[in-house]
Parts: C-alpha cells; sequence; structure tokens
C-alpha cells in the first residue's frame, strides 16, 4: 500500500525514506489527537477478571 501512495506522492518528498517518516509522523499524530477516544474505548469494558474486586 505504501509503494502504491509512494507512487503519487513521488513529487513532494525527497526520498522514500522521507515519505515513511512523514507517514509515520502522521499515524503518532493520529493516536495523539483520538487518544481520548482510544482511552474510553479500552477502559469502558462492562467486564473485569474474576479476583478483580
Amino acid at each position: 500500500m505504501l509503494n502504491t501512495v509512494w507512487e503519487t506522492q513521488k513529487s513532494s518528498f525527497a526520498s522514500f525514506g522521507d515519505f515513511i517518516n512523514a507517514m509515520y509522523a502522521k499515524i503518532a499524530q493520529g493516536f495523539v489527537y483520538y487518544r481520548w477516544l482510544i482511552t474510553y474505548l479500552f477502559g469502558a469494558s462492562p467486564l473485569a477478571e474474576q479476583h478483580f474486586f
């Protein structure tokens, strides 16, 4: 998938490595932006382990 996106974005980046770094940065920004949702979804479990309480 990254190779396909790279083919369309070649003119914006100097190398494939720069492109990959930019993609990792965008993914990290997405996690930071939606961290409240991730915390809510993983923290709002209706189940607990047997010896939790």
